[in-house]
């Protein structure tokens, strides 16, 4: 059946902003040791752009979903995109200060896309959680990997890192234009993904019915429901795993003895090999009643595939542990992001989910690389760095099986 434009519109800025969630950091990624030499940072400063997000994230998604309750979430949105775009802008134009402002900035920019497009989706497309989830986080991954590709290619063509840090913009302009115009459309938006309801005992993708009150709980309820922790330590020890192995994996293949062509395919195998799985792992996971097995099972690979790596010895099995370590953390990932929508009962009380669990989730993220850098430095190799990554994703285990039931919803 034909979506109708307003529906349509809305599918449209959803897919649009997720391009802008990785993307920006990616970027950066691929440009860091010009951008080092350039204006003469510490390696410790470069590895502050990719930690400095993190810790945005974290302090502004636990206010992101109650102001998306109260402000709408389509124009906090709108807002998120023009600072995302603002970001991009300031951190390109001068010296380092202006740099790591427009990181910040951006970063808060982000943390909206993070928190209130899996709100969205509960709200708007309800028994549509799994394929929209797994397009938004699809488009997310692919925009990454092409940012990173598109930033590189201006690089070795001589434009300079400060013109490829904004290749980003014009799609930030786009995503401004497009939550505004959805804003503006709002009561059709409603009207149009008004779905049938779903039946009695699929409660976690239930519709809010025509007429009955905006949902939501409090943050006290929040914090006071198991549920939320166990998702929480799920998006922050999968963050936590994930930006390690995105900081440190080249170094780590090249510490192991592989040569410097060997490790740069390791690491695009790292960026690209669980595209796939942002597709397949949400329709999948909301077909469940109980995502349990699927958690326990996406955290076991996930510890398995580092232990693999801590144990290789050559560079074939080296490739296909990275590959494992990039497929298990996109399984996870995915899975967290579902869960926001299946898990709760409605479109306001999963925005608020999301957004406390992203701020305790990104807090412990932006320990994972440190801490890695740091058991580094203490022992002068990285088989105790590895022990330590193996373990966290052993708690990734079970943070899956515990997340995989129950549902949040307001007390009346």
């Amino acid at each position: 059946m034909k979506m109708r434009r307003p529906t349509a519109l809305l599918v449209a800025a959803i897919c649009c902003g997720a391009c802008l969630l990785r993307a920006p950091l990616s970027v950066v990624g691929a440009l860091a040791d010009v951008i080092q030499s350039d204006l003469a940072l510490s390696a410790g400063s470069v590895g502050l752009l990719t930690t400095i997000p993190l810790l945005a994230f974290a302090a502004s998604s636990a206010f992101v979903g109650r102001l998306g309750a109260l402000l709408g979430k389509r124009r906090l949105l709108a807002a998120g995109c023009g600072l995302i775009a603002v970001g991009l802008a300031v951190r390109s134009v001068g010296g380092a200060g202006c740099l790591f402002a427009g990181t910040v900035i951006m970063g808060v920019g982000i943390a909206s896309g993070n928190v209130l497009i899996p709100a969205v989706i509960k709200e708007r497309f309800p028994l549509r959680i799994g394929a929209l989830t797994g397009l938004y986080t699809t488009l997310m991954t692919l925009s990454a990997a092409g940012a990173a590709a598109g930033a590189q290619a201006l690089r070795e063509a001589g434009v300079g890192w400060r013109p490829a840090l904004v290749i980003l913009l014009p799609a930030a302009l786009v995503a401004l234009i497009l939550w505004l115009a959805a804003q503006r459309e709002g009561a059709d938006v409603r009207a149009a993904s008004t779905e049938p309801a779903p039946a009695a005992g699929l409660v976690a993708g239930a519709a809010r019915p025509a007429g009955e009150p905006a949902g939501g709980v409090s943050l006290r309820q929040l914090l006071r429901t198991p549920l939320t922790w166990w998702i929480a330590g799920l998006v922050g020890i999968q963050s936590a795993v994930y930006y390690s192995a995105l900081a440190w994996i080249p170094t780590i293949l090249a510490a192991k003895g592989l040569d410097p062509a060997t490790a740069i395919l390791g690491f695009t195998l790292f960026t690209v090999a669980g595209i796939p799985l942002h597709a397949v792992v949400p329709p999948l996971a909301a077909a469940m009643r109980r995502q349990r097995l699927f958690g326990l099972a996406s955290g076991l690979l996930c510890c398995l595939s580092i232990v693999l790596l801590l144990v290789a010895r050559s560079a074939w099995a080296c490739l296909v542990a990275v590959s494992l370590i990039a497929v298990s953390t996109a399984v996870v990932f995915t899975l967290a992001v579902t869960l926001f929508g299946l898990r709760t009962s409605d479109g306001d009380t999963a925005g608020e989910l999301s957004g406390v669990a992203q701020a305790i989730g990104y807090l412990v993220a932006a320990v994972g690389p440190v801490m890695l850098g740091a058991l580094f430095d203490a022992t002068g190799n990285w088989e105790v760095s590895l022990v330590a990554l193996a373990a966290l994703a052993a708690l990734i285990a079970l943070c899956g099986w515990k997340s995989g039931d129950g549902v949040i919803a307001p007390r009346r």
